[in-house]
């Protein structure tokens, strides 16, 4: 099976300096779910919204309109054992399905990398890449570390 490769259109989404404000995050979220849902996802689940779904907690996701359930994340099928054509056949579209999910999952890690200054995650970077970490892993982090944290100290200041 050819290996799925897919890269994403950056042009549309605005280039964040410094630590991001609650509004650019917003604006950063609701710019990358444009370019995720331009791209169908055969998960059920994702329904006509894409692959924006790699971007929210399964409590957010079931707030978008016409969703109902969360969307199952794809696992690595691993090697084809079966025996059989339908068994074979059934193995490929999960295999494609994962294989999808990770071309998301490097595509929104590197908007997000192209799109926030570097230093923001350093805590999540090996080799200078996000590796084994989720979109919504890097997204969370960044509301945790720099929205977050500046809301609590602003009410210990006051």
């Amino acid at each position: 099976m050819t290996k799925v490769l897919i890269e994403y259109d950056y042009s549309g989404i605005d280039r964040v300096v410094g630590i991001p404000t609650t509004g650019q995050l917003i604006t950063f979220q609701k710019q990358m779910a444009k370019v995720q849902t331009s791209y169908k996802c055969n998960i059920t689940e994702a329904r006509d919204h894409g692959w924006s779904w790699i971007m929210c907690t399964d409590a957010q996701w079931i707030l978008k309109k016409g969703i109902t359930a969360p969307v199952p994340v794809p696992v690595d099928p691993g090697p084809y054992t079966g025996d059989t054509n339908i068994l074979n056949a059934a193995h490929k579209q999960v295999l494609k399905i994962y294989e999808e999910y990770e071309e998301h999952k490097r595509n929104t890690n590197k908007a997000i990398q192209a799109c926030f200054d570097e230093d923001l995650f350093i805590e999540l970077e090996t080799d200078g890449l996000l590796l084994g970490v989720s979109p919504h892993e890097v997204y969370q982090h960044m509301w945790t570390n720099f929205i977050l944290k500046n809301m609590c100290c602003c009410c210990f200041t006051k």
